[in-house]
Parts: C-alpha cells; structure tokens; sequence
C-alpha cells in the first residue's frame, strides 16, 4: 500500500514561549534554523483537522499530486527567470499545504513551564491560544505535549472523544494514551457497516504452571521473590488481536496480518478464514452461523463479518452502547479504519542479536568465539576492499539477475553501475564509516545470526472457539508453537527473544509444530509467529501481548545449546481505580510520565550482570544478585505503575549509590554488616561495553584512561599498558595498578557482554591510516551541461548555510537526546528544504545536478559533505550513469562456480541491462 504524505509541524521549546512573555510570533525560517519545525507523519488526526477546517479530503489529495506533477515537470525545463519563479512559488505552496498549524508539540525545557502553560492565563502563537489537547506514549517521556489552536481544540478534542459516555470511567493515563492514538502514523482504508464488524469478549483459557511470583508486601523495603508450584494463571489468549476474513485482507493489502487503528482501538488483525471455521462449527457441532458480540444484545450473522475485532481492541467498547453506536460516532467525528504498519510478505534470513538478548546468557570462551566468529569474518570480508565483496555487503546476498529495480538510487546503485566509483573518496569514506559502525555495533552485542523478527499472534483457532461458545482446545496444545518459516526450512526448535528483555528467565525455547491441519487453518499467515494459548510464553516474554509485539527467533546452535528453561516471573501490577477524568488528571498524569525511568532500570539492571561475574555461582553474593536482576522486571513494571498514579517503589538506591550504604555512628551492627553487603555487590558502574553504546560513558572513560596514561609516563617512565602487565612492580607500582581499576568508571568484570566486546576489539585491533588516494574524477557522474555561474555561486552559499544547520541540529539532538527515527526524519526535512531552495535557484534537475556536484566534490569540502549530493540529486546521478554505461548494471549474484567468496558462499557478477527506465520491467 502507498505510504502517506509527510507533514511539518512545530516542535517548540518552552524556553522560548517562556522567553517571550508567553506569547510567540513565529518565524518559520527561523525555526527551522533552530530545529523546531520537525516531520509529522499521515495520521487520522491530520485527517479530523481537514474536517474541522472543511477541506474535501479528495481535493486536497488531488491538489499536492498536482503540485508534485507541476514541480517535477519543472525540474526538467529551462532554467529561466519565469521558470525558476514558477518554481519558487509551487514550492512555497506545497510546503504551506503539508504543515500543520493547528497543532504544535511543546517540548518542556522545565516542569514549571509546563504548569504555566496549562494554567487559566495559557500562552498565545501568533495571537492565538494554545490549549494542551494530550501527550503521546512515546512524546510524554520526552516531557513533550501536543497542544492545539483554541480556534478548534473544542470540535478536535470534541471529535477525538468520539461521542463516548461522558460517564465513563477509566484510569487518566490510559484514556490518555487512548486518545493519542488518533495521532498515529496510519493510512486511512476507509469504514465498514456495522454487520461488517464484530467486536467479541477475548478468549480467556485458565491453567497452572510453576512460576516465580515478585511483588511488593507492606512493611517490607524490597520485593518478595518466591517460586509457586501450581501457580493458577488465567490467561487472555487473543490479548490485542482479532481477525480478518480473505476478501478484505486482500482489498486492504494485507498480507499476514497488520495493524489497525480506530478511535481508541488499536491491535494487530490476522488473515483467518473464519467463515470456513463458522462451516465447520455449524456442520460438526450443529452451531448456529449468528454468534453474541461483546454487547451481547442481538446475535450477528458471521457469514456477513469480514472484520473480527476483540474486547482487548476497542478499548472503550463499555462506554458505547453497540456496534452500531461505536461506528456511527467514528463516521461522523472523521474516525476511519486505517493501518500504523503490515506484516511483511517475506521474513528476512539473518538478523542481528542485541546485548539485552546476549548479557543473561552464560557461555564459555570457545561459546563466544563460535557466536561472534562468522560476524567477525565478514566483517574482514568487506575490508579486503573488492567492490564486488562491498556491494554484497551493502546490498546482501539474496539479489537475482533478474527484474532488478533501483530504488535508493545511492552511492551502493551508482556502485553497481560504475565499478571505479570504489575510488571515490566519498564511498570509500561511506563505506569505512560503515563497517567502523558495524564493528562498534557488533561490540554491543549486535551479532548476526541466522534468525527473523516476527509478529506474535495468538491461536486464531482458538479464538474463533471461543467465539461459537466451543471447549478452547486450539490446535497447539502447551508448549506447541507453529512459524511456517522454520517449518519450510526443516527446523523444529528455535530461541526466542522479545526486546526489552531484562533477565534469563525472558528467554524461551519454542518446540515448533508442522501438520497438514497446521497448514491449512494458518495458510494466510505465513510470516507470523503463532503461540498457543495454554502456557506462559508469553508471560515469560516481558508481558508479550498481540497488539504488534514482535520476537526475534533464531535456530543458532550456540544459543540453543547455552538457553536453560527457567521459571516465569510474574509481577504483580499495582492497583489505579477508574475515574471520570478532568483536564487536571490529565497534566498529572502527563508529568508523572516524564523522563525514562524504565530505560535506567533497565541500565542498572545490565550493571548487575557485570556484578554478576565477580562471584562464584552459589555463592551468597552471587545468589543475591540474581534476585536482583529478577526484580529489575518488577521494577520496570513499577516504573510503567508510575506513570498511572498507582502506588509504586522506585529501584533501590542501596542497589546501585555508594552514599546510601554509607555507615553511620548510630547503625546497628546487622544493618552494618548489610551495608557492608551491599557494597561489595554494589551496581555503581556501567559495563565496559557501555563506552561503545553512550558517548558520555566513552568519554569518562577515555579522559580516565588518558590521565593515567600521563601520570604513569611521567611518575614511573613506562606505559600505561606495560606497568599493567609488569610482573615485578614495586610497592608504590603496585598501589598505582590497584588504585586504577577501583577507581576505573566503568566495570572490568569477565560478563559475557564485556567478553564479546574484548572478543571483538582483539579481533580487529586499531588499524593504521592509509595514506594513498586514489585518483578519482568525480565528472563521470556529471551529464556535462553548462550551468550559469551566478547560479553556481547563490547555490554554494545555500549549501554552507544548509552545513551550518545541520551542525547546529545534531547539536540539539545530542542535548534533547532524540531518538535515531525521530533524527533520521529530521535530517530528511532539512534535506527537503535544501532541495526546495536549490530548484528555486535553479528549476532544472539536470543541470542542478552538475552544479551540486562541482560544490560538493570540490577539494576544500570533507567527504561528509558529499552525502548532500546524493541526497538531493541520487536520482539524476544515477540517470547520468546508466547513460554512460549503456543502461548496464553489475549485479552480484549466488553461484557455486562463481570466482568471489562471501560469508562462506560463492558469487558471481551478471551484467544486467535495462531496456527501459529503471524498474526493471523491460531488461534483458
């Protein structure tokens, strides 16, 4: 399905609005200079606000095409006066209709700012009042709020409510997070009847299993941990999923499954056939075809269903009174069907493992070596500098000589055209940082292996028993999973990981199951993993759910063979009673939200493991600080509490600061010797593999290692790294050696973590700079056009501003800690913007190459700055390239006779040529 447009809209910082007395006129350039015009995808809320605004959902689609048509037909004229004024006001337009001014994101630079902005006195953007309309799961920990024009926050918030019971009760911060999903990147796929949709109660199946309870008891500082035999568990085995019929997934687009959106519904719906299931219930269990919604006022024809959606999905199903109420009030308030995301129609062959997966596992030397080794290879592989090994690498290894389509049109396509671009410093500056990346990567426990991330689904079949009031028996009994990828490939076990994962107990090893029956009801979800509905996967798994989780699986003999079964732990959540909620429930609940609080349990809990290492296994030390690593689960479900107004504990300071064991005069002797305790399993320093993952722990470091570096050269006349090693050092040598690692900010400690990363850095070493440049004309990538040279000039003074720009960006994203998505669409706004200017200055796309290509290939600019070119002129590079090459491109390709060897296999290079274009359609 075509993805939606992409909007700007204003991310502002308080400080600002603050600086400004509470009222700002906003400069457009001037906050896009400052980083606080960001992207802001296609969502229903951007689609409510046109309603609101009267504007025909269809004209205004039909107009940006027209717009785009009119830009692109530009690109290619003259570059005259007229045109490039032409071109300047159809960009100007476009840029104007794809920025949202309705609604703005405040980022709060204080909690203070943020009680004065919702106070009764408000604050004002261009005369205009801006009133808090609710902050997103992910935006609130960043302390940022959407905030809406006062001109439509009624009718919008009024829209967004959706028509539900105004006394309906419900917990603040989840309504909270409700609301927000109308916020939701998601493409609209339209509205369905009413006996098109049926909302059912969720598949609950009861069983007992051994388990390991943590909870919080009153009186007692730290959580209890004890194991239950016989534990009973109801479980809700259709949690955030329901099921789509045939015919519609295929209207839809939808593959194996996806993920949809409503007013306050929100889950994942699979390709099932249930009408097929509704057959076989009325022929073999003489059922009826009419089964009971949630509601359960009237019974619904399935055969006329095409979309099942459980209770777990339509959050606020109890404040409508039907079905028929719940779609009503979406049609009329602009609320659509849509879809945040689909399954793929492929699962990939290899990913990378990650250190929340690798840190709880014990393994030897030799079980590192086998684990990173093939990872380390390829690496090396790709230094051997063969183009043909980097273009394997940069494109992978599954390419076909066939029906090639370009679609990056980047450095890695042009390299598959023009072999002698390996030369260019820009691609071998490209590739380095790459591989440099890779390397850093792999020493944070990104380690490839043969595995996929799939969606979790739930028994589908079990489901639809529950539906027609049949004993839930599913098809996969406990302990039965079923993947169509592994069974295709002959593999019946595999591990399985779910992110974030804090402590061995969240692994499982999954006992796949393959039958012809298996096939049949789940022939329509190929790329999914299937649970059963009678054990604790899913417990296990960090409190999987179905609403999009995915896991990653993975066949490795190494992690097969080192996983043990452990028990799973169940945290008992806090309590928050329902309320009607007021705009106050609102902000508190927003400002309890603020800030990470489970990313730095989830850290102290890392340090742990590292802790972890220094003791011998049964030891008492030892013992205790596996209970802890057990309830960084509990604390992080604690931190989740928070955020809902229920009564939670924070992770323990004795756990992690020197200061809170510090003894004092008046301490009993047993509170003495536990202090003592304490710190001698104290968590007070990130593993030594964090330097390669936050800037700041590699820079405390280094500065560390760096000063004892000179204090040892200039105190005892050796190295660092030789008085570490001496074996005959004196007294105050000694004390020099010893004062170094207790004092080292961060942890030495053998973790495996720690072992891979020292595994990794042996592997590759520091390698010398090499000297040689190779010649390189950069022109064969030129089309040779003359250009105007007052063009050129005003175009190389918009390429230093937009350097400018992007410097001062990364700088705010270092300091507001943004996330790399959340970045990466930032930088393609800046990119835009440059590429809008640039056809303003001039309106050829031909021509504009050339120039941007003499600016950005010129000796006085580093290789960094190249990566503009490709950019904004990829396409025309490409063009230019296949024009010389006779439309010809090298493809490399799996061949047993073939003369390169990659990751242990063989390849070869096919030259393929296009006939036409470059989609691969027509080619020879």
């Amino acid at each position: 399905m075509k993805q939606g447009k992409s909007y700007t809209i204003y991310k502002i910082n308080s400080e600002r609005i603050r600086k400004n007395k509470w009222s700002l006129d906003i400069d457009h350039e001037q906050l896009k200079k400052s980083g606080e015009v960001v992207g802001l995808a296609e969502s229903n809320l951007i689609r409510i606000l046109r309603k609101i605004n009267n504007v025909d959902e269809q004209e205004f689609k039909q107009g940006i095409v027209e717009l785009e048509d009119k830009i692109n037909e530009l690109k290619h004229q003259v570059a005259t006066k007229d045109n490039i004024t032409e071109m300047r006001k159809l960009n100007n337009d476009l840029r104007t209709k794809l920025h949202v001014i309705d609604v703005v994101m405040i980022k709060m630079s204080k909690t203070s700012d943020f009680d004065r902005l919702n106070n009764s006195k408000g604050f004002k953007i261009n005369g205009d009042k801006y009133i808090r309309l609710f902050g997103t799961a992910g935006g609130v920990k960043k302390e940022t709020i959407f905030y809406a024009n006062e001109k439509v926050y009624v009718e919008l918030n009024r829209r967004i409510l959706n028509d539900r019971d105004p006394n309906f009760k419900i917990v603040p911060a989840k309504d909270e997070a409700y609301k927000s999903l109308v916020s939701s990147s998601s493409i609209s796929v339209g509205h369905l009847e009413p006996h098109e949709v049926l909302v059912v109660p969720d598949c609950i199946t009861n069983f007992k299993e051994d388990v390991i309870r943590i909870f919080d008891e009153e009186g007692k500082e730290y959580p209890t941990v004890i194991e239950v035999k016989d534990y009973p568990i109801e479980n809700n085995a259709s949690d955030g999923f329901g099921l789509i019929c045939p015919e519609l997934a295929q209207k839809w687009g939808v593959n194996s499954g996806a993920c949809i959106r409503n007013s306050t519904c929100k889950g994942m719906v699979f390709q099932f056939d249930f009408h097929a299931f509704a057959n076989e219930a009325v022929s073999k269990h003489e059922k009826t075809y009419f089964v009971p919604d949630v509601w359960g006022k009237e019974l619904k024809d399935i055969r006329k269903v095409k979309l099942i959606l459980t209770a777990s999905m339509v959050k606020l199903w109890k404040a409508y009174d039907s079905i028929e109420h719940y779609l009503e009030s979406c049609k009329k308030n602009g609320h659509t069907f849509s879809i945040t995301k689909f399954t793929p129609e492929k699962l990939e062959n290899e990913r990378d493992l990650n250190y929340q997966f690798v840190q709880a596992l014990e393994m030897s030397d030799s079980d590192i070596e086998e684990l990173v080794n093939p990872t380390i290879n390829n690496i090396k592989d790709v230094l051997s500098n063969d183009y043909r090994k980097a273009l394997i690498y940069l494109k992978g290894d599954t390419l076909k000589a066939r029906n090639y389509e370009i679609k990056n049109y980047d450095y890695s396509d042009a390299l598959m055209i023009e072999p002698r671009l390996m030369n260019d410093p820009f691609v071998k500056s490209k590739i380095k940082s790459l591989i440099g990346k890779r390397i850093n990567d792999l020493k944070k426990g990104d380690i490839s292996v043969r595995a996929n991330f799939a969606t979790a689904s739930g028994d589908p079949y079990a489901l639809c028993q529950s539906i027609f009031n049949l004993p839930v028996t599913g098809i996969l009994e406990a302990g039965e999973h079923y993947s169509r990828y592994w069974s295709d490939r002959g593999v019946s076990k595999v591990a399985c990981f779910r992110a974030p994962m804090s402590v061995a107990n969240n692994i499982r090893i999954l006992n796949l199951q393959d039958s012809d029956e298996l096939r049949y009801w789940y022939q329509y979800m190929p790329t999914v993993n299937i649970f059963n509905a009678f054990d604790t996967t899913c417990h296990a798994q960090n409190g999987q759910d179905y609403d999009g989780d995915a896991n990653l699986t993975t066949d490795n003999p190494v992690l097969l063979r080192v996983i043990k079964e452990l028990k799973p732990i169940m945290c008992e959540q806090g309590k928050v009673d329902p309320k009607i909620p007021t705009e106050d429930d609102y902000i508190e609940a927003n400002k309890l939200s603020f800030g990470d609080d489970i990313g730095k349990v989830t850290n102290r809990g890392t340090s742990l493991y590292n802790v972890l290492a220094k003791f011998k296994i049964g030891s008492l030390e030892h013992v205790e600080v596996l209970k802890r690593i057990m309830c960084v689960q509990h604390y992080q479900q604690n931190a989740i509490d928070k955020t809902k107004g229920a009564k939670w504990k924070p992770f323990p300071k004795e756990w992690y600061k020197l200061k809170a064991n510090q003894i004092n005069e008046d301490d009993s002797e047993e509170v003495i010797q536990q202090k003592l305790f304490n710190l001698r399993i104290l968590a007070d320093k990130q593993p030594y593999f964090f330097i390669y993952r936050y800037t700041e722990t590699a820079n405390t470091y280094r500065d560390y290692v760096r000063k004892h570096e000179d204090n040892c050269i200039f105190n005892y006349g050796v190295k660092l790294h030789e008085m570490l090693k001496k074996e005959d050092r004196s007294e105050v040598e000694e004390n020099f050696v010893t004062n170094y690692y207790k004092y080292m900010p961060v942890s030495l400690a053998p973790s495996t973590m720690n072992r891979i990363c020292w595994k990794v850095e042996s592997a590759f070493g520091r390698k010398k700079r090499s000297n040689k440049k190779d010649k390189f004309d950069y022109t064969m990538m030129k089309s040779g056009n003359s250009y105007n040279q007052s063009q050129f000039k005003q175009l190389q003074g918009l390429y230093n501003e937009h350097n400018k720009l992007m410097q001062e960006h990364m700088k705010i994203s270092k300091h507001d800690n943004i996330d790399e998505e959340e970045s990466i669409e930032d930088s393609r706004l800046f990119v835009e913007g440059f590429k809008r200017r640039a056809l303003d200055i001039c309106n050829n796309e031909v021509v504009l190459t050339d120039m941007l290509l003499d600016v950005c290939y010129s000796k006085k600019n580093s290789e960094k700055s190249k990566q503009l070119v490709w950019d904004v002129c990829g396409e025309q590079i490409i063009k230019n390239l296949l024009k010389v090459s006779g439309n010809s491109i090298n493809i490399p390709v799996q061949d047993e006779t073939g003369d390169v060897e990659y990751n242990g296999k063989r390849f070869k290079i096919i030259r393929y040529k296009f006939k036409e274009g470059l989609d691969g359609s027509n080619s020879e």
